[in-house]
């Protein structure tokens, strides 16, 4: 069975048993394909948003999720996107990188973050 230890973000945040256990039944119903943003942790758990956001940060770290940026285009009329699988990825795409879809320029200044399940013990 698969678990994840939150008793690093437990004390750390003060949360109660119950904002924990709804954090670790998130973590958990996670699919390999689903992506959790802080919006969503925050609706499922009861949680501010901000803080939300700090904890997913705090699991990345712990390599308990993977980050994903998503960055759409400049295209009016479709809405692509691009991937980055990591920081590095991010950071090191050329900043005149092309939607491979389109050919429109990206939005580089609005790009979204998610977080992907990593590997539980």
């Amino acid at each position: 069975m698969l678990s994840v230890n939150l008793t690093n973000i437990e004390s750390k945040y003060n949360l109660s048993p119950t904002v924990v256990k709804g954090v670790q039944t998130e973590l958990l119903d996670l699919r390999p394909t689903d992506v959790l943003t802080k919006d969503k942790l925050a609706r499922k758990t009861n949680l501010h948003p901000d803080i939300a956001e700090t904890i997913l940060i705090d699991l990345f770290k712990d390599k308990v999720l993977q980050l994903y940026i998503r960055v759409y285009c400049n295209n009016e009329d479709y809405a692509h996107f691009v991937w980055f699988n990591s920081l590095k990825e991010y950071y090191n795409a050329d900043e005149d990188f092309r939607c491979p879809e389109c050919g429109s320029s990206l939005n580089w200044k609005n790009a979204r973050v998610g977080f992907k399940r990593g590997v539980f013990r």
